[in-house]
């Protein structure tokens, strides 16, 4: 999925072992990860922009729920006859706006 110079960059930083990262997620018991697509802007034929959201679910090693929700945009580029993500940037959902009391 990424490209051999791939990386992640969060609120954490700029990760570049991106097979290490995901068998963490897996092993903390994320079971489940719904991908939204929102936007995919072609630059050329070999670079595409993409926007998107992701929910990820699944139990701890207690059996509790885990829900994490995320905004995300990434850079493909053509390796091979393939795209590949080059750049993934992804943070957290914020929640939404408090509503004032109409009181």
């Amino acid at each position: 999925m990424y490209t051999k110079d791939g990386v992640r960059v969060t609120n954490r930083g700029v990760l570049t072992d991106i097979a290490k990262f995901y068998e963490g997620v897996f092993q903390q018991g994320i079971d489940h990860v719904d991908i939204k697509i929102q936007s995919l802007k072609p630059v050329s034929d070999d670079v595409v922009l993409v926007q998107g959201e992701t929910r990820a679910t699944g139990k701890n090693d207690k059996g509790e729920p885990l829900e994490n929700n995320f905004v995300w945009s990434l850079v493909d580029v053509r390796e091979g006859n393939q795209l590949k993500v080059r750049m993934l940037t992804i943070m957290p959902k914020a929640p939404p706006p408090k509503v004032a009391d109409a009181k």
